[in-house]
């Protein structure tokens, strides 16, 4: 597969606090940033998670990069549709490389990391600059694990393309095969084929069907994962009660 947008700039770095803060600050000095362009390191001293976390990362093994994105009439109400494009392009990629074994493991967990069983293989940062009801540019960090297979004690069930599939991969080639296919979604959303990425990702998320323990505004809630909202909030079902609907801060997964 080949880009014609995404990773035609590409600026890479040795070492940097987080690609998406350099990416920002890029933006701030100069407003010609091309669309498509990558910001890309061998180590980020201060890779940014969600809810404050850090995201670790051995240098040079994986894959630390942020793409700027300028989405042509994304609006504030509708922003959750890039995190289904680039959840649903990284599952794109990650089945292209996998046997399948591999890919029937892979699962979205809500909202946008990418697991392999109850393994976490990739994280997901999508910060947006709004300008009146509309997205002006996405900055979208991706963490993937790819040849690292020892993680620090304080990361939670970590895995890598290389501890699943036994095997070397080169870091230029991921990122180019990776930007091929997160364009592939992305021109799906500029093309409003809204219907096609939510059923993927629908399709794609970790526990949908199931019956699973939650921890929803600190109370436990036993309930099946039916779906996503417009807004990206998590929608549940109780046995014995109506639908939940919960965002982002308001949830916990419970083992």
């Amino acid at each position: 597969m080949s880009t014609s947008l995404l990773g035609s700039t590409i600026i890479k770095l040795d070492a940097i606090d987080s690609t998406n803060d350099y990416a920002r600050n890029l933006l701030l000095k100069d407003a010609n940033i091309a669309d498509g362009t990558v910001v890309i390191t061998d180590f980020q001293e201060r890779g940014k998670g969600r809810r404050t976390k850090t995201w670790i990362s051995e240098k040079g093994l994986n894959l630390t990069m942020s793409v700027i994105l300028y989405p042509v009439s994304l609006k504030v109400i509708d922003q959750f549709l890039m995190t289904k494009v680039v959840s649903l392009g990284m599952m794109d990629y990650l089945n292209s490389i996998s046997d399948d074994t591999l890919s029937d493991r892979l699962r979205i967990k809500w909202p946008n990391d990418i697991y392999v069983g109850g393994n976490k293989i990739c994280g997901i940062l999508i910060e947006n600059i709004v300008r009146i009801n509309k997205i002006k540019v996405c900055i979208v960090g991706i963490g993937l694990n790819v040849n690292q297979e020892i993680f620090p004690s304080e990361i939670i069930n970590p895995t890598s393309i290389k501890s699943e599939l036994k095997r070397s991969f080169d870091l230029d080639q991921v990122r180019e095969d990776l930007c091929s296919y997160l364009e592939v979604r992305y021109k799906q959303l500029s093309g409003l084929d809204f219907e096609l990425l939510n059923q993927d990702y629908e399709d794609g998320l970790l526990g949908r069907g199931e019956m699973k323990n939650y921890q929803i505004k600190g109370k436990r809630v036993e309930a099946k994962l039916v779906g996503v909202s417009n807004f990206g909030e998590l929608v549940l079902e109780s046995q014995d009660g109506p639908r939940i609907v919960c965002d982002f801060d308001q949830l916990q997964y419970v083992n």
